[in-house]
């Protein structure tokens, strides 16, 4: 895991050609219609799309988010300007223990890097996890073999935000 904050700063923006993933769990399927809501209000151009392809509109994303079942997932995508990202997108599944598992995606180009500041932008992955009623989230290199909550070293985890 990366310690220092110059080189959480590296990895937030390092463009490497892969993606950062912010990834939590949470059980309380309201909070995280919560947390989709707050991105459906600052972005435009979103689309949702359930596990068979349909598109979902906004009232109805917050809707299944609450009635997910283990073999379904949402997935959100989103861009608007005049923000610290410019796109986003956003995987939601449900785990074994039927909480839900929000993974928010974006890409280092997709940073305003010019006007970045460190502390605004953990302000912000904070208050995601703050939003979705979650204990822990990890940003984090692209890695399709990382295991949840795996900090160690080659983790790629660049960033713990913890409740306290």
């Amino acid at each position: 895991m990366i310690h220092s904050i110059s080189q959480i700063q590296e990895g937030i923006l390092d463009c490497d050609g892969s993606c950062r993933d912010f990834n939590l769990i949470s059980a309380d399927r309201v909070a995280v219609s919560e947390l989709v809501a707050w991105f459906y209000k600052r972005f435009q151009n979103i689309s949702a799309n359930g596990n068979d392809g349909l598109e979902l509109s906004s009232e109805s994303v917050l809707e299944t988010i609450i009635g997910l079942s283990k073999s379904s997932y949402i997935q959100i995508v989103g861009e608007g300007p005049n923000f610290i990202i410019d796109k986003f997108q956003i995987f939601l599944c449900v785990t074994e223990s039927g909480d839900i598992d929000v993974e928010i995606t974006i890409f280092p180009q997709d940073i305003d890097a010019k006007n970045f500041d460190l502390d605004r932008f953990l302000g912000l992955i904070n208050s995601w996890r703050t939003m979705a009623n979650a204990d822990e989230g990890y940003l984090r290199y692209e890695n399709a073999s990382w295991v949840h909550a795996d900090t160690s070293r080659g983790s790629g985890v660049i960033y713990v935000s913890k409740s306290t």
